[in-house]
């Protein structure tokens, strides 16, 4: 499962410190601890600043502002699920993971916080889950929908393990129900089309990329889940899919797979010229892929440059030796 989840725990985070304020004094009960009202307004000050922090990515002094915090109340379950984000992105996942399972013991113990109990059992998850261990991280989510069951985070991070573990019925029914509870989500709706595109179902996947395009039509994944869908069932005269190609690389020259779809469709309709373009800068964005150098040879060659399509031909012999003399190592 690709871990690029971080950003996932932005609204979780956002809730907690504008919650911060109100639960502080709840927090402090748990605790045992009759800590004064100075003390009190102290706290809570630390905690917005370390949620204010988290907000900015800026993950070290997060760690330092809750450790403060922890070191006068060990108890604190705001600092302790903030501080388990922030040790987890500076690559501290033996602590970050220590916090998130105090937080959640005292969570469940108390049931001060359900929102709160469920967001620490996504981060819990995802730990698992960048161990390899998706079994475990799926029944953490379950635990996470079942005790909020309109919580995004946990359908959308569900729907991730399930489609990384193979189970592709099961993550198309997690996105949806991620959709459901954010229809404006840019990300559920993606994955939601990518995965519904895994499983065959091409007409619901087309109609998927086309609501990320209403939503946000200059979304260069969602022109390129498009426009290679649509070569891919029309062919190379899609006006459409083409159209779709072309604008996500206009939105971002960087995608290797609208490069080389754009490429390999413009060369097939005897665009050989326009098509070298796009078939360079796939090769330059994957130098050790030999499929681009294999088209744009044959691009060379459809336009008479034989020296520049010999020249292809012999990267594309050198990378399959690379490659062999690699697997017998």
């Amino acid at each position: 499962m690709r871990v690029v989840l971080y950003s996932l725990f932005v609204s979780a985070l956002l809730l907690a410190a504008a919650d911060a304020s109100r639960l502080s004094a709840q927090t402090d009960t748990v605790a045992g601890n009759s800590l004064s009202a100075g003390e009190s307004q102290d706290l809570d000050a630390l905690r917005k600043a370390g949620f204010a922090h988290l907000k900015l990515a800026d993950w070290k002094s997060a760690n330092e502002t809750f450790e403060k915090i922890l070191a006068i109340e060990v108890n604190d379950y705001l600092s302790l699920y903030g501080n388990a984000v922030a040790l987890f992105n500076i690559k501290r996942p033996v602590e970050a993971e220590a916090n998130i399972v105090r937080a959640i013991d005292i969570l469940s113990k108390t049931k001060a916080n359900d929102r709160l109990l469920a967001d620490s059992f996504v981060l819990k998850a995802v730990m698992y889950a960048t161990r390899g261990d998706s079994e475990t991280a799926i029944e953490i989510l379950l635990k996470a929908t079942r005790l909020v069951p309109a919580h995004f985070d946990a359908h959308f991070t569900l729907g991730r393990a399930y489609f990384g573990n193979g189970d592709v019925d099961r993550a198309v029914r997690s996105f949806q129900k991620a959709v459901e509870i954010m229809p404006r989500n840019i990300d559920a709706r993606f994955f939601l089309a990518t995965t519904l595109e895994r499983r065959g179902d091409y007409e619901p996947a087309l109609a998927a990329y086309r609501a990320m395009l209403s939503l946000n039509g200059q979304s260069a994944r969602a022109n390129l889940g498009l426009g290679v869908l649509l070569i891919k069932l029309e062919g190379d005269k899609s006006a459409e899919g083409v159209a779709a190609l072309r604008k996500a690389i206009a939105i971002n020259g960087e995608l290797y797979e609208a490069r080389i779809t754009l490429g390999k469709s413009l060369l097939r309709t005897d665009q050989a010229e326009e098509a070298v373009e796009h078939l360079k800068k796939a090769a330059d964005l994957a130098p050790n892929n030999p499929e681009p150098h294999y088209q744009l040879a044959m691009a060379y060659r459809q336009l008479g440059r034989k020296e520049d399509a010999a020249e292809q031909f012999r990267i594309v012999r050198r990378i399959h030796e690379e490659r062999r003399k690699a697997l017998q190592n």
